[in-house]
């Protein structure tokens, strides 16, 4: 046909597949090689990155569980100075608060802390002999 046997004709551009040369598939295929990399290296950070995150999320999840517990309570745990004290009179060892005297807890004496405490309280005296308080001597 010749264009002069056409009614009309206007001219345009279209996607058509065209065969590749071999230096632009050696470039399409440098590109691809590029490409896998990247993504590797993107996927690899995604990862550190999500493990960053997934601690900080554990982190504020236990503050959350510790600050539910302390307000359900009604209480919360402090370091409290505390005093053991002997109690000759029970042959019991009570752990007292300092700032507000409760006893926290009691338990019995040892046969050592019993034997220590006699002791202390009538030196040189032997246990076995402390009604008749007899001279232990050197």
């Amino acid at each position: 046909m010749r264009r002069n046997d056409m009614d009309t004709a206007t001219g345009t551009a279209e996607i058509l597949p065209c065969t590749l040369t071999a230096d632009e598939l050696a470039a399409r295929a440098d590109d691809l090689a590029a490409c896998v990399e990247e993504i590797d290296r993107l996927d690899r950070e995604r990862a550190v990155a999500a493990k960053a995150a997934r601690d900080v999320i554990d982190e504020a999840e236990e503050r959350r569980r510790l600050l539910a517990r302390i307000v359900r309570r009604k209480s919360e745990d402090r370091i409290v100075e505390v005093e053991h004290r002997h109690v000759h009179a029970t042959c019991s060892v009570e752990c007292v608060r300092l700032d507000s005297g409760e006893i926290v807890r009691s338990r019995p004496m040892t046969r050592e802390e019993v034997v220590a405490a006699r002791q202390t309280e009538l030196p040189n005296i032997s246990v076995e002999f402390k009604g008749t308080r007899r001279y232990k001597g050197p």
